[in-house]
């Protein structure tokens, strides 16, 4: 077992130690975290499509270049978080006997996701 040791501020400004005990073979992530997080992120992306598509095509609504830029920019972001999805990379089983994930989506998820906040 690998124990996770954190510092806490006391109630009185003293330093309370917090040792939690982790099995080594354990995952540190919550499959039902990760189908969450996936959620919200198409929730999003779904919803960010539809705002743009909807303002884009209909001729009475008009928007600053700003307000397309900023919802573009968030449509960017959650397709980044959502790659190793669309891959069909998400593993929930805990099988420690996985493949892993190709190099080269590795390195495009990550450049995606330190770009987008920038946007």
């Amino acid at each position: 077992m690998r124990s996770l040791s954190l510092l806490n501020g006391g109630i009185d400004g003293g330093h309370n130690l917090i040792l939690i005990n982790v099995p080594a073979g354990s995952s540190q992530h919550s499959p039902a975290l990760i189908v969450l997080f996936l959620v919200l992120q198409l929730i999003g992306l779904c919803g960010s499509i539809i705002t743009v598509s909807s303002a884009f095509f209909n001729s009475s609504i008009s928007r600053q270049p700003t307000w397309y830029s900023f919802l573009i920019s968030w449509i960017i972001s959650s397709i980044s978080y959502t790659l190793l999805l669309f891959a069909g990379q998400i593993d929930l089983s805990g099988d420690e006997k996985q493949t892993g994930v190709p190099f080269g989506l590795c390195v495009f998820q990550s450049s995606v996701v330190y770009a987008a906040p920038p946007l």
